[in-house]
């Protein structure tokens, strides 16, 4: 694209976002970041105002951030991004919901638990209703998954079970047992078991997440 000198258009920036999301999940993380900021600059000079495509590529680039430990930054990404969803899709919307889940994810990693609860919970309550008619399956099963660490983390172990035990057959259906998605749910329930005081069960889940 940059040899043969194509417009710097949507279609250029969403294929960096595309390329950040692909390098994150190999585990190169010292290319993402300089993919996600001219994506997100060239979505900046595109449109001004809220616009879904920037919005996307700001919540990529959160949740890439919150791996690296910078939540500050993070935490300006995802405001960004909900409030331009709210915005553009208003708040009952899977957009929005998705969002609202990467928020969880922040809030989790920085231990506020309160808050983690609040965002999974509005963004759950949208996803039930929409997800299998928007095609947003995926993103409803892993936040329950997500919603299971954040009950155990509030010490609810039933909920959290329930939760984590009921997500694995989709995440198995919908992702696969050699994802890094199914690996996820088997450390969820590694380290509800543990809480349980059932080292066995945790040892086993996690030796699978593991393999």
């Amino acid at each position: 694209w940059r040899r043969l000198e194509l417009p710097m258009n949507e279609q250029f920036a969403r294929s960096l976002f595309h390329l950040a999301v692909s390098k994150h999940r190999l585990g190169k993380l010292a290319e993402v970041e300089a993919l996600f900021r001219e994506g997100i600059a060239l979505m900046r000079r595109i449109q001004e105002g809220p616009f879904h495509r920037l919005s996307q590529g700001l919540v990529g680039y959160a949740l890439f951030l919150i791996e690296i430990n910078r939540f500050d930054d993070a935490k300006a990404a995802l405001d960004e991004a909900l409030a331009s969803d709210l915005k553009t899709y208003g708040p009952d919307h899977v957009r929005t919901a998705a969002t609202l889940d990467a928020l969880a994810t922040l809030q989790l990693a920085t231990q506020d638990f309160a808050g983690a609860e609040a965002s999974s919970r509005n963004a759950l309550e949208v996803l039930e209703r929409h997800a299998k008619d928007s095609g947003y399956e995926p993103e409803l099963i892993l936040a329950r998954v997500q919603m299971a660490r954040i009950a155990l983390a509030l010490g609810r172990e039933d909920e959290a079970t329930a939760l984590q035990s009921g997500a694995m057959p989709d995440l198995e259906r919908l992702f696969g047992a050699g994802s890094a998605e199914f690996s996820d749910g088997l450390c969820a329930g590694g380290r509800i078991a543990l809480a349980r005081g059932d080292a066995a069960s945790a040892n086993d889940q996690a030796a699978r997440a593991l393999a």
